[in-house]
């Protein structure tokens, strides 16, 4: 015979799992604020150690160019990464280089798709991989964006026009053409103009267009106006946590403001994201290189403290790579 309960009983059971799952939510939600101290410390602790381990080193270090800083810098990330387990789940309508939807989709012979305006970006690298493809396969067979680029590839035309007749995607297709424009016009060395185009972006489509923020970021760090520049830089990081361009953006903004050491750690963030990336190693060597032969930075760990604190360089997603992160949705 099965048991039989009344319903009071049964509102006592549901009432007391209720109160259960309140007190494990309060205590994870409590928790939160130690473990958030706990990787501040823990981060800080870890730039303390490398910042040591080049001071104790800066006599053979010092007459080193930046060239030959880069490899060491290629380093010091991988160090970074060994210690994180790291699990992206890449969205396919998503292109990697730019965090923003497929616009005129290019499909690769590997079947990978990305931005054409990507794909022929002239700071890619010359013999650049498929970053989608398995890293064994790599450099075994020829670089599918290299093939691409050589054979002049056209575009998807069914993925083009199934996301130009969708009206959800609609908007997100202006806002690109927008920052095409843009761009144009930054190329052209009208600054200003480029800034009132991303501006419109931000105020009348998406404020959190990381895109627009990302070159309005670049068009005012041009005019010198570093603050604003450092702002939209930073929200570019909010937004795309695992975006290498949005370390390298705010790293050459604090560079410029003389931060060097604040610098040196948002450069060691991107490369972290991409050991391989040879712009990120030019770009960390450079502000190693700095930090070096700085001595206010070298000698003193409270300018470190001071500069990664007011620029809020404490926790970053780099120390949260455990979790997963799933590139979804049509932001770029």
């Amino acid at each position: 015979m099965f048991p039989v309960y009344n319903h009071s009983t049964l509102r006592k059971t549901r009432s007391r799992r209720q109160k259960l799952r309140l007190r494990r939510h309060h205590s994870i939600q409590s928790a939160k604020p130690r473990q958030q101290i706990t990787k501040n410390s823990s981060l800080t602790t870890r730039f303390h150690e490398i910042l040591n381990d080049l001071r104790r080193s800066w006599s053979r270090f010092s007459s080193y160019t930046i060239t030959e800083l880069e490899p060491i810098c290629q380093q010091i990330a991988l160090q970074q990464m060994s210690s994180t387990t790291s699990t992206t789940e890449f969205c396919p309508l998503i292109c990697i280089f730019c965090q923003n939807l497929i616009y005129e989709p290019i499909t690769l012979y590997c079947g990978h798709t990305y931005c054409n305006q990507c794909i022929n970006n002239e700071q890619l690298s010359s013999t650049i991989n498929c970053p989608r493809c398995p890293h064994d396969i790599q450099g075994q067979i020829q670089s599918s964006i290299v093939y691409a680029r050589e054979q002049s590839y056209k575009k998807n035309r069914f993925l083009k026009e199934l996301f130009e007749r969708s009206e959800k995607l609609k908007i997100k297709c202006e806002t690109i053409l927008l920052c095409q424009k843009g761009q144009m016009e930054y190329s052209q060395g009208n600054y200003q103009q480029a800034i009132d185009i991303y501006s419109q972006i931000l105020d009348q489509y998406n404020n959190n267009d990381h895109i627009a923020l990302y070159n309005r970021a670049k068009a005012y760090s041009t005019l010198k106006n570093y603050d604003q520049s450092l702002a939209d830089a930073t929200r570019v990081i909010t937004l795309k946590p695992q975006w290498i361009k949005g370390y390298l953006c705010q790293s050459e903004i604090l560079f410029e403001m003389k931060h060097y050491t604040a610098a040196f750690m948002s450069s060691l963030k991107a490369l972290v994201i991409d050991p391989e990336d040879p712009i990120g190693k030019q770009i960390m060597a450079r502000h190693l290189h700095a930090v070096l032969h700085n001595n206010d930075n070298i000698e003193s760990v409270a300018t470190m403290e001071s500069e990664l604190e007011q620029f809020n360089l404490g926790p970053s997603s780099n120390d949260n790579n455990m979790e997963t992160t799933s590139s979804s949705g049509t932001n770029k």
